[in-house]
């Protein structure tokens, strides 16, 4: 699930890594602790901020919930290859998308869920990628 939060400061996405999936084991580590620390591993201009995250609740005991605050952006991939582009900002989009990826891989990240959702595009045309929770390091893949 994704919400938009309006806090002091400007408009944000949060994405609800909720109920049983935010504590599901994929190869021994919990999906957004996984999340974190590749996050953490690949920063990168066109990798997605995580500006924050947080639990809404006030005991451990009901711990189910993890909330991640992302950098906003104006729309998805999916979104973009609809409108009418010129080919200097497709050329531009399809560098940023390479150029990424050729540093993830560099830095022994596979991503494994690359599609037109996870890309986003901000309207000065700046591209990132989000979504790393089934991302894995080359070491453990």
């Amino acid at each position: 699930m994704i919400f938009i939060l309006l806090n002091k400061s400007p408009w944000r996405i949060v994405d609800d890594c909720g109920g049983a999936f935010a504590f599901e084991t994929i190869g021994g580590t919990p999906t957004p602790s996984r999340e974190f620390s590749i996050m953490k591993l690949v920063y990168h201009k066109n990798i997605i901020s995580l500006l924050n995250a947080f639990t809404p609740l006030l005991t451990l005991d009901d711990f189910n919930d993890v909330y991640i605050v992302m950098e906003l952006m104006d729309a998805n991939l999916c979104q973009v290859i609809q409108m009418d582009l010129d080919h200097q900002k497709i050329s531009y989009l399809l560098y940023q998308m390479l150029y990424e990826i050729k540093h993830l891989h560099s830095a022994e990240i596979i991503h494994r869920d690359l599609k037109f959702l996870n890309i986003v595009v901000r309207s000065d045309c700046t591209l990132k990628i989000l979504d790393f929770d089934l991302a894995r390091t080359a070491s453990t893949s």
